[in-house]
């Protein structure tokens, strides 16, 4: 049996969800399938790779990426603006 994990997923807005271990040492959301080491790592993958609506949204995930000790730029990189 393959324990879990709960941590909030920074793919699904950061509702709490289960995580299964995975063979790279990151854990694999069983809800969506998104793989992180924790909800601020996850948040720090995001801030650097997502497509980002709202400068606002974007500051949230960047305050837990920080909170958790990761870098991210003070500006969302890839700021679409409508």
């Amino acid at each position: 049996m393959t324990s879990t994990t709960t941590m909030p997923c920074a793919d699904e807005n950061f509702t709490k969800r289960a995580f299964a271990p995975s063979d790279d040492g990151d854990h694999v959301c069983t809800h969506c399938g998104w793989m992180q080491s924790s909800a601020a790592g996850g948040a720090a993958e995001l801030c650097n790779s997502a497509t980002w609506h709202s400068q606002g949204e974007y500051e949230r995930y960047a305050n837990v990426a920080r909170a958790g000790g990761y870098s991210v730029p003070d500006t969302a990189p890839n700021l679409v603006r409508n």
